[in-house]
């Protein structure tokens, strides 16, 4: 039973490493440096202090107001450009994934859940 604790607690940390460093590409690549430094923290966090790893991740600086990595909205930053409308779909798309293993570790954040359904919606739409 050990091992498979072992061996799931690896994969998830993987799993977030990987979702965390996409993220951090996307935001680097259109100069948002204040949200790819929160997103790299976030990562560091991961295998220092994964319980504070958790807290970041639900924290208002991903989720909160127009200054928050969730409002980035990477079409605009690009000038509507096809490549920036699609990283914008991407960014949104792995913020669902970011949501989503914040529930799957019990943690319920109102306004991530708001924001999770809201691109959700919009991923349907192709928006």
């Amino acid at each position: 039973m050990e091992f498979y604790n072992f061996i799931s607690i690896h994969k998830i940390v993987n799993s977030m490493h990987e979702l965390l460093s996409q993220i951090e590409s996307l935001l680097r690549h259109y100069d948002c440096v204040y949200e790819a430094n929160c997103v790299e923290i976030a990562r560091q966090e991961l295998d220092r202090n994964p319980g504070h790893f958790w807290s970041l991740l639900s924290s208002d600086e991903w989720w909160g107001e127009s200054w928050s990595i969730c409002q980035v909205d990477l079409a605009i930053l690009s000038g509507f450009t096809a490549e920036g409308r699609e990283d914008s779909r991407s960014l949104r798309g792995l913020l669902i994934e970011i949501h989503d293993a914040l529930l799957a570790q019990g943690i319920d954040n109102p306004r991530a859940s708001l924001i999770a359904a809201e691109f959700r919606k919009w991923t349907a739409s192709r928006i």
